[in-house]
């Protein structure tokens, strides 16, 4: 408690402000998936359900590439460098449209050369990635300005949703469709937003400054592969060996802790601005911070237990029943979001130490690889043994983080 205390005490309004709308991006786009469910369920039936999840983790893959780790990165120039910030957002949006369109180009190219199945989904689906790569999300959390993206966000969500409840059939090329025009729609209006409120960002990037940033954000980058492959890497795994119906449960298990997980990982971000100026007390800020961290976990943990069963009885339609033990299974990626977040946001970042990020990734990815082969050959290879096999890679990101973060203060003593 008077950890807690400690910390609120030095968080000023505007950042409470920030934490909260920051906040209701990612709740708003939970609470959009979830509830959209039951409206798949009942329209598309579970295994086209199953098929929509198995499209959308290769999408959000894909999303993982566009973003190409430059989030930190870029905030770090503006926080800690006072870089000049439409020079910034230019050259990020430049690489981020310039990998999108190699992207979209390797679709066609597959659409046209191989005639691989479902391509047309693909290449409609991956359109919505637009708004990846021009609407500067981490802009707006940097300097505090989130409440004209977050009401454009809460605003394109209902308009999205009521489409899908009153026009979606039993197409599901209905529902990507209505994706990229709301994706289109949003990044046009952001980028109208950034020209009048922060300056002309219809010019030429920086292109020294654009090649600095994709050098920097290179190790971030392959971390967050790596780790997006593991994450979004599962359903493909589910989906292609286990079956749609599973992927379907593991899903909506997924979706249950999300929104505790983004809620509470924003915790990061909002006490970033305050750890970045305590540099000599980082030590002491830090272990309150972890501490908070933990306790926060074991109250969300108990939430879960106790209501999730209710919200999946709801959600799924009495389809959906293995996701309850699932949920609980994958609770600990809420730990691990949250420890880990913290001292790569506030450790390795900032002291350049970038290449544990990935090489803590890669060990994650290696033991989840390990456990899912271990299942695979005892031939118990199920939705639920692979949420084991995630929950373990989990916990392996977690004791490498905290090894290396003894090693580096035991250093610095020395």
């Amino acid at each position: 408690m008077n950890s807690l205390v400690f910390l609120l005490k030095k968080i000023k309004p505007n950042l409470l402000l920030n934490f909260f709308l920051n906040s209701s991006v990612n709740i708003v786009n939970s609470i959009f998936f979830v509830l959209l469910i039951p409206i798949l369920i009942e329209r598309l039936g579970i295994d086209k359900l199953g098929l929509f999840v198995y499209i959308n983790a290769i999408i959000s893959y894909l999303g993982f590439i566009i973003n190409f780790g430059l989030d930190q990165i870029v905030t770090k120039k503006l926080l800690y460098e006072s870089k000049n910030e439409i020079e910034l957002i230019r050259s990020v949006i430049f690489i981020r449209v310039f990998i999108f369109l190699l992207i979209y180009l390797f679709l066609l190219f597959l659409g046209f050369a191989f005639k691989v199945g479902n391509i047309g989904l693909y290449q409609i689906a991956s359109l919505q990635l637009i708004s990846v790569a021009i609407i500067p999300i981490w802009y707006y959390q940097a300097v505090h300005r989130q409440k004209f993206y977050t009401i454009s966000l809460v605003v394109s969500r209902f308009l999205t949703f009521l489409f899908i409840l009153f026009y979606l059939k039993d197409d599901i090329y209905f529902i990507f469709e209505i994706f990229t025009i709301n994706s289109a729609i949003l990044s046009l209006v952001t980028l109208l937003n950034i020209n009048k409120s922060v300056g002309k960002i219809f010019k030429s990037p920086n292109w020294i400054l654009s090649k600095l940033l994709i050098i920097e954000a290179l190790p971030i980058f392959l971390s967050g592969l790596i780790g997006s492959l593991k994450e979004f890497g599962v359903p493909l795994i589910i989906g292609s060996f286990v079956g749609l119906s599973q992927l379907a449960a593991f899903d909506l298990a997924n979706k249950i802790i999300l929104l505790p997980r983004l809620l509470l990982a924003n915790i990061n971000v909002l006490i970033w601005p305050i750890v970045a100026k305590k540099k000599a007390e980082i030590k002491l800020i830090l272990n309150k911070i972890l501490r908070i961290e933990i306790s926060l976990f074991l109250l969300s943990f108990l939430i879960i237990l106790f209501s999730a069963q209710f919200i999946i009885k709801f959600l799924g339609k009495n389809e959906l029943p293995t996701a309850y033990l699932l949920s609980l299974i994958l609770s600990i990626s809420i730990l691990t979001y949250l420890l880990v977040g913290a001292i790569q946001t506030f450790i390795f970042i900032p002291k350049g130490k970038t290449n544990l990020i990935l090489l803590n990734q890669f060990l994650s990815f290696l033991s989840f690889l390990f456990a899912c082969l271990v299942f695979y050959l005892f031939k118990i290879l199920n939705e639920y043994t692979i949420g084991l096999a995630l929950s373990f890679s989990w916990l392996i990101e977690i004791l490498f983080s905290v090894f290396n973060l003894k090693k580096i203060f035991l250093n610095e003593l020395n």
